[in-house]
């Protein structure tokens, strides 16, 4: 399951996320700079969404051992379709944000 998770979020997404944390740093650099609480605030929205986890603490299916039925790996793979939507989706987030972030601590 782990590595399951860790391909959705890292392997297949890794440009995105390697941009995502392009972003990420360079407003950073800008906030040592020039610091700016709002900026900080949506950087740490950015990093929250980009390096947290894409899944509920409480999700059944990461509790369950032996996976060995259709119906396990049929949720398995659903769940895996999730993760990399909720990656896509949070990269872009993660990506938006940091961007904005950067664009305040300029000013």
């Amino acid at each position: 399951m782990v590595n399951a998770l860790f391909n959705q979020v890292v392997t297949f997404r890794h440009r995105e996320l390697a941009e995502v944390t392009r972003a990420i740093q360079a407003a950073e650099r800008r906030l040592e700079r020039q610091p700016d609480a709002a900026a900080r605030a949506l950087l740490d929205a950015a990093r929250r969404l980009a390096y947290g986890p894409p899944l509920a603490e409480n999700d059944a299916l990461l509790a369950n051992p032996g996976w060995q039925t259709r119906v396990d790996v049929a949720a398995i793979a659903r769940r895996e379709a999730e993760w990399a939507r909720r990656s896509r989706d949070n990269y872009a987030s993660a990506l938006t944000l940091a961007r904005q972030a950067s664009g305040l601590a300029e000013r």
